[in-house]
């Protein structure tokens, strides 16, 4: 993603599993990275990505968008993660971690 700012949820692998529409999901590997895009086959839209922490990566606007537009309170950041890699400084009181979850 190439935004000054990314709200993402992100949790271990192997606590996420696709249910229902595996057969809707195309998936993109990055050359030379472990890391992965899995995108809608109907529409293109990203659903989740991997990365080399072995996390899912869902954007919390996704999440939005699939509950009328609100994001549940437990959905809500609670840290800055690649901090280091940051555009704008960001003032507020959740940890900060330079490299993933140092």
């Amino acid at each position: 993603m190439s935004a000054p700012v990314n709200a993402l949820a992100a949790w271990d692998n192997d606590a996420v599993q696709v249910i229902n529409g595996n057969e809707r999901l195309a998936e993109y590997r990055y050359l030379g990275k472990a890391m992965k895009r899995c995108l809608c086959r109907k529409c293109g839209a990203t659903l989740f990505n991997t990365n080399a922490y072995d996390w899912v990566v869902v954007s919390q606007s996704l999440l939005r968008k699939c509950d009328a537009d609100r994001l549940p309170p437990e959905r809500e950041s609670d840290k800055h993660v690649f901090y280091e890699e940051r555009v704008i400084a960001i003032d507020d009181t959740l940890p900060k971690y330079l490299k993933g979850v140092d």
